[in-house]
């Protein structure tokens, strides 16, 4: 991901899966947990679900600090997120790392995230879709890359 900025403020940023080359998504069947660098001190804020209709990329946008904005000087979502395993007919598993910008209460932040996820469903992943919570993707670069087995 390179700049990817929500055309709605304060969004969170989700993935869901297909095992039918995009014709229709899971939306029942994610687990996924986040950890959240709380300003550089203390310990990381961490959410999670085990029972999910989407994996959250970031977290949930209900607490303010882990939502996405589109203003001006928000600069969207960076990084990158790994598909394993996706041709297996097992549980698919995913991990990312990214950075996204936000102005929560006053004061631009830049926020570090990690996450780990499953799609729980024992069938192979075919195509994926990143999303926000809310409205759609305003600009920004998403290049996919992919490594086939010797």
């Amino acid at each position: 991901f390179a700049n990817v900025i929500p055309a709605t403020d304060v969004v969170a940023f989700h993935a869901v899966t297909s095992s039918d080359g995009g014709s229709s998504f899971e939306t029942s069947a994610y687990t996924w947990k986040v950890s959240k660098i709380n300003d550089g001190v203390g310990s990381p804020e961490q959410n999670q679900s085990k029972s999910d209709s989407v994996i959250q990329i970031i977290g949930t946008a209900s607490a303010g600090g882990q939502a996405v904005g589109s203003a001006s000087n928000e600069n969207g979502v960076i990084g990158e997120f790994w598909v394993l395993g996706p041709h297996l007919t097992g549980y698919t598993q995913f991990r990312w790392d990214i950075g996204y910008a936000n102005d929560y209460v006053g004061h631009e932040e830049i926020n570090p995230v990690w996450g780990v996820g499953s799609q729980m469903q024992a069938e192979d992943v075919d195509a994926i879709r990143f999303k926000f919570s809310s409205g759609n993707i305003e600009s920004g670069t998403l290049n996919c890359y992919g490594l086939s087995n010797a």
